[in-house]
């Protein structure tokens, strides 16, 4: 905690000199003459100043510390996470996916220019391939061979989607199984329509042999992540914005992506 020498300087002190200094200018008043008087009402002054400012000192010390020192802890302490905040990437922090609405809107706008989009989640079905903006522009994107698209999610039929839906639900369910069928069948329907020589624009992947542990959405140097705790849906757990390829927080879930991507298996080309 910040402190310095007036910390150990009793007021009853700075109390007994003020008080002086206005005994000593009660006193000049007595004197006769124009320079004693002027002598007098600066020296009161003076005193009754060191005895309020020692009395206001001593009340804010008793009632939750000294303003001043407070705001310099909090500026100390400001500056210290800023620094260690700074080669992370870390852009913002929200409590849960869903209060970072706004930012996915903005992905998805981001993601209209972008050249690089990996995706991976349990299913990617909310905030994503439900929204027919983003199927058009992920479609727009692949036609015209401006983006390519990597989408990974957990395959339906899959144990460990299974068990995942237990997680989340406490019981046994086919929520997550259903809702990831639906992404992939919609996901298979927009690559349907791109000519042979622009499919390789949008691959889609499976994971059937490790669970996912975070949703990782990429668009070129810019990213949200949201780390999934097994009692929560994704919804309701931390989301992550981060910026800058070189930074920290990137590589890292880059490094996260690729690595799942490597276990993954691709998806058929040609829906059923």
């Amino acid at each position: 905690m910040y402190s310095d020498k007036r910390d150990a300087m009793p007021h009853w002190i700075f109390w007994i000199i003020g008080s002086a200094v206005v005994i000593i200018a009660m006193l000049t008043n007595l004197i006769e003459g124009k320079p004693w008087s002027l002598i007098s009402g600066i020296s009161l002054n003076i005193g009754i100043t060191v005895i309020a400012v020692s009395i206001i000192d001593w009340i804010w010390r008793r009632v939750g510390g000294d303003p001043l020192t407070n705001a310099i802890n909090e500026l100390r302490s400001v500056t210290t996470l800023m620094a260690d905040l700074r080669d992370t990437g870390l852009r913002r922090l929200f409590v849960s996916r869903e209060h970072a609405s706004e930012r996915r809107q903005y992905f998805k706008s981001k993601m209209s220019q972008a050249y690089v989009v990996d995706m991976m989640g349990i299913a990617l079905r909310s905030g994503w391939l439900s929204d027919p903006k983003f199927q058009k522009i992920l479609e727009k994107r692949a036609m015209i061979g401006e983006t390519q698209f990597r989408i990974m999610i957990l395959e339906p039929e899959a144990t460990i989607t299974s068990q995942r839906a237990f997680e989340e639900d406490h019981r046994q369910s086919s929520r997550i199984a259903v809702t990831a069928s639906e992404t992939l069948r919609i996901l298979s329907e927009i690559k349907d329509r791109l000519p042979d020589e622009k499919r390789e624009n949008l691959l889609i992947k499976v994971i059937n042999k490790t669970n996912i542990y975070c949703s990782v959405i990429r668009a070129d140097d810019q990213m949200l992540v949201t780390n999934y705790l097994m009692h929560l849906t994704g919804g309701n757990s931390e989301t992550l914005e981060i910026e800058g390829e070189d930074s920290k927080l990137f590589s890292l879930y880059m490094d996260e992506f690729n690595s799942m991507w490597d276990k993954s298996t691709s998806w058929p080309e040609r829906a059923p």
